[in-house]
């Protein structure tokens, strides 16, 4: 049963498209077999009425026995108000003998009196059964607004004619269900081979947990060896255990060697609370390649063989990043060989006021030994102007939450200044290469500087695969043509036997389903649905003849008393959120004289007129403005303003490739606003340069946007605009210099401030004088960036886990939910669990563990002598507790089960 359980998981998701297909799985793959509890308390949760019905037949099947019968179909289907609940079970019970009059039963009666809900039934049983008759059938299903009609059309579409869904690639590729979605990458794959595997690697990558369960969930159904790259990535990056666990069974089920030596590294170098799922991962691997013949030894010694191989050069790496410790006098050469001692000493020698080599030389070492110990110092460290603290903070940041640091990273790949780019690199070059190849590559496609250009390339695997390289022509598109660049990507394609010309984009067959085309593709379908909303709400309000939401009285004195930037953002808040009107509008261009608020006036009045349209579509029409000669600029910035967070980002690669700092000015501010919303660090380079233009409204844009996108870039800009001669931009940098001092001197402060007081800024926000209203999205965006760094794990000291822990119990009352909750319930004498943590001792008859989920020493009675394992080393096991006193826990080992 455990080869179900990602199948199982995939029940809790929130998207209908992957609940159904773990569902037709789940189907597929039991036959006969007893059905886990787990699909009766899906079947009582679940709130889709087709998907209900559905799990109730799989999970009762001694109840729902029997053939379909087609003359009591028949006779049902006659009715005047047919029995539809007992119809459709008459559908689920239908064999490959019983559906052929059956489906001549559906095919004469009239189904339009079917419940919209359970619909997804019957589209189920042509899906299953349905014959070349019903491929038109199928097709008109392929565009329903139901997700679970949608998926199940296509499956059967894949089974009985696969060409007709040709024609629905689009469509499907840019659906809002993630289910859908993975669903036409597999059929992609059909046609578009590379495409298909660049969009599920951006699915495995998703911050959206539901995009990366349903990527994983059809990851099943792609070549393995052109994917496995991705899922070792995807293994060092994930967090949450039940996607672990799914992407570990594709890795079980495809015996490889090299894999398996990649994710015993993973499982050496991960955090302790992913170690027992990667080592249960592995285990399975080598079961595998016994049952192939792909080695000769009992499975368990040869994964324990791999980890220690593995640990080994962990050691080693360990052990040379003590070297400048060494050489500073802070540890001897014979001690240092005992990490763990060696650790311990530099954590009691370590503080921010120490001198700064001697700073470099403890945070270095404890980056690559214990990098946990500087989470909570990370800001501090990477605040600091030196080169070799940020790099080693960010190594350490990179082992202990990969997702944060890749995040991070891109801010220093992707910045303006080529000191800070050049710090991204080296930190590259000390992680695992599976993580940082897809960043090195990001990366190239963008360099400039002919030094950073060859520091990449030496770290770039030789050679690359063509797929990889027709990636990076693909990638270099949205940056600025440079000579060197393009020297050395002819050079790596010639490595590889590629001409360059075979790799650029044109040349290829793909063209039109590439990630940056379905991107948009979504945007547009995201931005034309929020019009229709907000022009069916419009219509609502006026035919209540409700007020607008704020008098425009109030709105009039609200611009006249803000300064120019302060205005033009005003307005495009208006725009976004439909929320101002024409007359006011008219109002305000009366008594308005500055140039760029004036032009703002006149785009949101165009914002009006364009969203009055019937089939508006903001990044349509982006789209359409962009491609003419002369762009009609006030409707290039009434759509970039109508663009929400999620479509901007969507629309980004669509923005990279504008050269858009040589845009009128009027405009600029407007794109810097969307900009911000993207949230790409990618275009630091052309909002940095517009820090010293001309106009202060664009000055205190380009604040904001860089505030958003990759707030390092400011610090030594400040100092001038500090001193600025206009007061806006002088109080806007100023507010903004407080804000990054506060990151370092008051951490904890900035991070209650952001899990507490949000909700009541947002309400204060129009009470604000003009500065601070400027000065407020500077604030959030600091905090948001200080979250990245202290909500990860390890920043919570013992002490503090420990008293949660007994709150907890005690109370009864539920906390927030850790994503490894499972691992940290209270300990009760007679309780069976598993444990792991890192062995301190080895006794004759025991074991005596540090356990990180239960914050206490564990002793492990085994009574088995002295067990061949040593001090420090990773152990988990299923044991029964038999005492708790204070903080000591005690407990016998449990004999393993065996795996029926």
């Amino acid at each position: 049963m455990s080869s179900f359980s990602p199948l199982l998981n995939n029940l809790d998701a929130k998207d209908l498209a992957v609940r159904l297909f773990a569902i037709l799985r789940l189907h597929e793959l039991t036959g006969g077999e007893v059905v886990p509890d787990k699909l009766r308390q899906a079947a009582e949760t679940e709130t889709d009425p087709a998907l209900k019905l559905y799990l109730s037949w799989l999970a009762h099947p001694d109840q729902t026995a029997g053939d379909s019968n087609p003359a009591e179909l028949d006779s049902l289907l006659k009715q005047k108000q047919p029995e539809w609940p007992r119809v459709l079970r008459l559908l689920l019970q239908a064999n490959k003998e019983t559906a052929v009059p059956a489906l001549n039963v559906l095919r004469k009666a009239s189904l339009h009196s079917l419940p919209a809900g359970l619909l997804p039934i019957l589209v189920g049983f042509y899906s299953r059964f349905g014959d070349t008759q019903d491929v038109a059938l199928l097709e008109s299903w392929c565009s329903h607004a139901n997700p679970a009609v949608t998926i199940l059309a296509v499956e059967g579409l894949s089974r009985i004619q696969p060409e007709k869904l040709r024609s629905f690639l689009y469509p499907l590729l840019t659906s809002e269900s993630a289910g859908i979605r993975s669903r036409a990458i597999r059929l992609l794959h059909r046609w578009h081979p590379q495409e298909a595997l660049c969009q599920l690697s951006d699915m495995l990558a998703s911050e959206i947990i539901d995009e990366r369960r349903a990527a994983l969930a059809h990851a099943f159904f792609l070549p393995f060896d052109r994917i496995k790259s991705d899922l070792i990535r995807f293994m060092i990056k994930e967090v949450e255990p039940a996607l672990l666990v799914q992407a570990g069974q594709l890795l079980i089920i495809n015996p490889d060697m090299e894999v398996a030596q990649a994710i015993a590294a993973v499982a050496v170098e991960t955090i302790a609370e992913k170690a027992p799922i990667i080592k249960n991962v592995l285990d399975q691997q080598c079961e595998f390649l016994a049952r192939i013949n792909l080695i000769q030894d009992e499975p368990r010694v040869f994964a324990a063989a791999l980890i220690d191989k593995a640990r080994a050069v962990s050691d080693e790496k360990r052990l040379a990043s003590l070297s400048e410790a060494i050489q500073a006098g802070l540890l001897q050469q014979q001690t240092a060989k005992d990490l763990s001692q060696s650790a311990a000493w530099l954590k009691t020698k370590f503080s921010l006021q120490l001198s700064l080599p001697t700073l470099q030389a403890i945070v270095d070492s404890l980056a690559v030994i214990e990098p946990e110990f500087l989470m909570p110092h990370l800001p501090a460290i990477l605040q600091m102007r030196d080169i070799k603290l940020q790099i080693a903070g960010l190594s350490a940041m990179a082992r202990v939450t990969p997702v944060r640091a890749e995040k991070l990273l891109e801010q220093y790949l992707f910045s303006a200044t080529p000191a800070r780019r050049r710090t991204g690199i080296n930190v590259l070059t000390r992680l695992d290469k599976a993580f940082a190849l897809p960043l090195l590559l990001r990366a190239l496609a963008l360099e400039t500087e002919k030094e950073l250009l060859d520091l990449i390339v030496t770290q770039l695997p030789e050679p690359l695969s063509h797929e990889t390289l027709m990636q990076l022509v693909k990638s270099t598109q949205n940056g600025v043509t440079n000579a060197e660049r393009h020297a050395i990507i002819s050079a790596l394609c010639e490595k590889a036997g590629l001409k360059l010309s075979e790799a650029k984009p044109g040349s290829s067959p793909d063209s039109g389903f590439s990630s940056e085309e379905i991107m948009l593709g979504r945007a547009e379908k995201q931005g034309s649905t929020l019009q229709q909303s907000q022009r069916h709400k419009a219509q609502e309000i006026s035919q209540q003849k409700a007020p607008p939401p704020k008098a425009a009285q109030e709105i009039l004195t609200h611009y006249s008393s803000s300064q120019p930037a302060a205005r033009i953002f005003q307005l495009i808040k208006a725009i976004r959120d439909n929320e101002i009107e024409t007359d006011t509008l008219v109002d305000m261009a009366d008594n308005e004289t500055a140039e760029l608020p004036t032009f703002a006036i006149q785009t949101a009045i165009k914002a009006i007129e364009l969203r009055s349209q019937k089939s508006f579509s903001p990044v349509q029409t982006l789209k359409r403005s962009l491609a003419q000669e002369v762009p009609v600029w006030v409707e290039v910035a009434a759509t970039l303003a109508m663009m929400t967070p999620q479509t901007a980002r969507l629309a980004a690669p669509m923005l990279q490739q504008q050269r858009w700092g040589n845009w009128p000015a009027t405009v600029l501010p407007f794109m810097l606003d969307c900009v911000s919303n993207t949230a790409k660090p990618q275009f630091s380079a052309g909002a940095s340069t517009l820090l010293q233009h001309n106009l202060p409204e664009i000055r205190c844009f380009a604040i904001s946007c860089l505030l958003a996108i990759n707030p390092g870039e400011l610090p030594e800009h400040l100092p001038a605009l500090i001193t600025d001669s206009n007061p806006e931009v002088a109080a806007l940098a100023q507010s903004t210099l407080r804000k990054l001092k506060a990151q370092t001197s008051s951490g904890q402060g900035l991070f209650a401030m952001l899990s507490g007081g949000l909700s009541g800024l947002a309400d204060k926000w129009q009470d604000l004088p003009m500065i601070a209203q400027l000065a407020v999205p500077a604030a959030i965006i600091l905090a948001m960036g200080l979250y990245l760094f202290m909500a990860g794990p390890g920043n919570k000291p013992a002490s503090s886990a420990r008293a949660t822990t007994n709150t907890s119990s005690s109370t009864g009352k539920k906390e927030a939910a850790h994503r490894f909750e499972h691992w940290r319930q209270p300990v009760e004498s007679g309780q069976e669990r598993v444990v792991f943590g890192r062995i301190e001792e080895n006794y004759a008859d025991s074991l005596l563990l540090h356990s990180p989920a239960l914050q206490a020493p564990l002793l492990v009675r085994h009574g088995k002598g002295v067990l061949p394992l040593r001090k420090n080393q990773h152990f988990n096991a299923r044991v029964k507790i038999d005492s708790v006193v204070g903080d000591r826990i005690e407990s016998t080992l449990l004999p393993s089960r065996e795996k029926k």
